[in-house]
């Protein structure tokens, strides 16, 4: 954990094993108990065979439009048409951990001039609370910010016209990603330059400053001008005090909340040692930046521009930019082999605890699965949740599993994300103004004392259904107010047949 460089042959080495370990779980779950990683691999799943489906053609469209949102819509439904949709998005979500490591370690490297074992404490804030939630769009962005980031930083002084090219291009892919990252790029490079600016203000310094922010006119122009992101998802919703709070532990928040507390008191209690003894610091261009991003995140909205959790996936950022920015001076041989020994423990453990929670997510999702192969070819489905208020992202997370459904059966589902503004894929079946025609989730969050006794049934337009798909059943009313035949039934799941009957 030392300053000392590393080989570069020892860093590979240990980057790789470091990564095997992260990719492991993948292969103990499907689909990945991220919550909206179904709704993601379903999406992938029309956009890639919608051309050559006419029952998915009946049901669903697609319309381009410069939605700031786009990574995985972009990458992924090439690659499926070759390989298969969920396949193709395992990749993508393996390769978006792989941009954030790797571009930690290698915005390091640029900052300081040298490989060292400081960043790779990326790898423990690898599984954090927002990676939980499956914002992949979002985590593939911030690793391509913290690669580009690096970019900026090697060609600083290379020619103007060259830099302002080279990087308003790679800025237009960015936005196109996504719009927060692209955001938080831009505050980091302008911190950076204004940090380098004022230490050297006697210099007459400032054009450089302004080449940087050349860089970001023309994806500004082209955001306000063409993204529907700025007339449709304007809603707004704040976090309170205590939301803020708990964001942050979301870097080392997934299963275990007395080891999170525990790494999070551990990390704090490291830092406060580290500094106080001096031999841990920020770099000194690296300080205005991370001090802005966090101010931001304790201002920003939960919901802005249709981005749920806006304010708490910027600490990704924040926490992944500060380990970049880490300088360890260390000079005790024995005390960087003890840290580095417990750290990497940490790890292990915190790995174990991961694996051993995905084998239960496959068992727990075994009965939605069986209950999507029951289903007919293309028919129109359904579904309502259950789950309890707290905590919010349940373990496994349960809401979008059935959205399984459109990639094995090809049908309808309710649940599936196709909201104008903030997915390019629409729904041409049923109107827009209901409910249940496309709302990213039909989940009724209760208490206890509400269990049993929850009745949405009312609201749900029964006769544009074929199939009904009850997750939790025991969280509601059992008179559901319509004739339904039952089809299966085990665990957690209940599929019925809706009876058209005639007046």
């Amino acid at each position: 954990m030392g300053s000392s460089s590393l080989r570069v042959s020892r860093l590979a080495g240990l980057f790789t094993l470091a990564f095997v370990i992260i990719v492991a779980p993948f292969w103990l779950c499907s689909p990945l108990p991220l919550s909206d990683y179904p709704n993601h691999v379903a999406r992938m799943y029309i956009i890639a065979n919608l051309e050559s489906s006419a029952t998915l053609a009946r049901y669903y469209s697609v319309k381009w439009e410069f939605i700031p949102n786009l990574a995985m819509d972009i990458l992924v439904p090439p690659l499926a048409r070759v390989t298969s949709a969920e396949f193709a998005s395992l990749l993508f979500s393996a390769f978006s951990l792989f941009l954030l490591a790797s571009g930690t370690i290698v915005l390091h490297r640029k900052l300081f001039g040298r490989w060292t074992l400081a960043p790779f404490l990326v790898f423990l804030l690898l599984y954090n609370r927002v990676f939980l939630w499956g914002f992949l769009n979002y985590l593939f962005s911030v690793g391509l910010a913290l690669w580009m980031l690096a970019a900026h930083i090697h060609f600083r002084e290379r020619g103007n016209v060259f830099r302002v090219l080279l990087f308003t291009l790679l800025s237009v892919v960015l936005l196109v990603s996504h719009l927060h990252a692209f955001a938080s790029y831009a505050i980091l490079v302008g911190c950076y330059e204004i940090s380098i600016a004022w230490r050297h203000r006697h210099d007459a310094p400032w054009a450089k400053l302004l080449t940087a922010a050349a860089q970001f006119v023309f994806p500004a122009i082209l955001f306000l001008t063409l993204s529907t992101s700025t007339t449709s998802a304007t809603a707004v919703k704040w976090s309170s005090p205590m939301d803020k709070l708990y964001g942050l532990l979301d870097m080392v928040s997934n299963y275990s909340l007395p080891l999170d507390i525990a790494t999070f008191l551990l990390f704090a209690a490291i830092a406060a040692i580290g500094v106080i003894t001096r031999q841990l610091s920020i770099h000194r261009d690296m300080r205005l930046a991370l001090i802005v991003l966090f101010v931001v995140y304790l201002c920003l909205p939960r919901m802005i521009f249709g981005s749920f959790g806006a304010d708490r996936r910027l600490l990704v950022i924040v926490a992944l930019a500060a380990v970049a920015a880490l300088e360890v001076r260390i000079e005790s041989a024995r005390v960087r082999t003890v840290l580095a020994v417990g750290l990497a423990a940490l790890f292990v453990g915190r790995m174990g605890v991961i694996g051993v929670n995905w084998i239960k997510a496959q068992q727990t999702y075994r009965p939605i699965l069986a209950a999507i192969e029951q289903l007919p070819p293309g028919v129109r489905v359904a579904v309502i949740s259950g789950s309890k208020l707290f905590p919010y992202l349940q373990n496994p997370p349960l809401e979008h599993v059935p959205n399984y459904g459109v990639i094995s059966k090809n049908v309808y589902m309710n649940s599936l994300f196709a909201e104008p503004g903030k997915q390019v894929l629409h729904t041409v079946y049923g109107s827009s103004t209901t409910p249940f025609a496309a709302d990213p989730s039909q989940t009724f969050r209760m208490d206890d004392s509400q269990i049993g006794k929850a009745n949405p049934f009312p609201g749900v337009p029964w006769q544009r259904f074929d199939y009904f798909l009850l997750i939790n059943p025991e969280f509601f009313v059992k008179d559901y107010g319509v004739d339904l035949t039952p089809v299966y039934r085990d665990g957690i799941a209940a599929l019925f047949k809706v009876e058209h009957r005639q007046p």
